[in-house]
């Protein structure tokens, strides 16, 4: 149950509203390997959003209320996740549970672990209650981990102790830091602010990674990614439509114009399917491929009924 939690959370958690809703450019740690914002409020408000909503509701949200009678509507605002080497994986979750769902989850997580030896163990830090779950013991080595959400399957610290907030980490140090500082996430640096991140009005999802700061033990099988210092991704709301855009940074321009070759020469085969939906011809031949310096980028935008209608047919 707990990893379905962490998987829907991903999602929504597998991306306060403001002029600029989402994550900002030096919202977060120049270092990070990647990141992921989702904001559940605009999903729901926004006409575009509402299709992705409704997608997400049924095919994740329903589970989650089933084995554990909440809401994640009603709970969660908005869900921010990113690792380093530094920290390790964080997930700050805006929102929060009522006692009676906090209740539910911890007697949820406490049955899952009996039977191990090392299982569920209460902390404390600066008046704040978390709690720790692994499948080692706690006097076994601990780090970080690669960044990788799989790192939580081996140990997770979570907390519901900060107002406002659900936090999830890999590290007891990092979630000590967390609760801290009331669940603020440390951002980068004026002078460090490398990380790239798209915004709009309407964010809905935003997501990025920077490879090269995965270390040499990374193994990236696309040759589009090992070719990028980094790539980000905006899911939004424009005008009503749903935008979805990428950006990548090459190595270097003549990278970046290769690449923007193969992305025009995949759209231009696709297109040649004879089987291919007439919806999913559409939006393939609305997407817009600019290559200017080092930097690609994807673009496209749709009716949201489209979207709808793609989901339906299972596509």
């Amino acid at each position: 149950m707990f990893n379905k939690f962490l998987i829907v959370a991903m999602m929504v958690v597998i991306m306060p509203l403001c002029a600029i809703a989402g994550v900002k450019p030096g919202d977060l740690p120049a270092n990070a390997q990647w990141y992921f914002h989702a904001d559940l409020q605009q999903l729901q408000k926004s006409e575009a959003g509402k299709t992705i909503y409704a997608f997400l509701e049924e095919e994740a949200f329903a589970d989650v209320k089933e084995d554990t009678g909440f809401d994640i509507g009603e709970s969660i605002e908005s869900v921010t996740a990113y690792a380093n080497a530094e920290e390790g994986v964080v997930v700050v979750v805006d929102g929060e549970l009522s006692q009676d769902d906090k209740d539910k989850v911890m007697a949820l997580i406490a049955l899952q672990s009996e039977g191990s030896d090392s299982g569920f163990a209460p902390k404390s830090y600066k008046g704040a209650n978390y709690y720790r779950i692994s499948d080692h013991d706690e006097s076994d080595e601990n780090d970080n981990g690669n960044g990788s959400l799989d790192t939580l399957d081996e140990e997770a610290f979570f907390c519901f102790d900060v107002k406002g907030k659900i936090l999830l980490t890999s590290s007891a140090a990092t979630m000590e830091r967390l609760i801290a500082d009331k669940g603020r996430i440390k951002a980068a640096k004026k002078d460090a602010g490398t990380l790239f991140v798209m915004t709009a009005d309407r964010s809905l999802i935003q997501a990025g990674m920077q490879p090269g700061e995965f270390g040499e033990e990374a193994d990236f099988d696309s040759n589009i990614i090992q070719n990028a210092k980094q790539l980000a991704m905006l899911v939004s709301d424009k005008a009503g439509k749903l935008s979805i855009e990428a950006m990548l940074l090459a190595t270097d321009p003549a990278m970046a114009e290769s690449l923007g070759g193969i992305v025009r020469g995949l759209i231009g085969i696709a297109l040649l399917d004879d089987s291919m939906e007439p919806e999913v011809a559409k939006i393939i031949r609305s997407t817009k491929v600019d290559v200017k310096d080092a930097s690609l980028s994807v673009s496209v935008s749709f009716e949201p009924e489209e979207f709808e209608r793609l989901v339906k047919q299972g596509i």
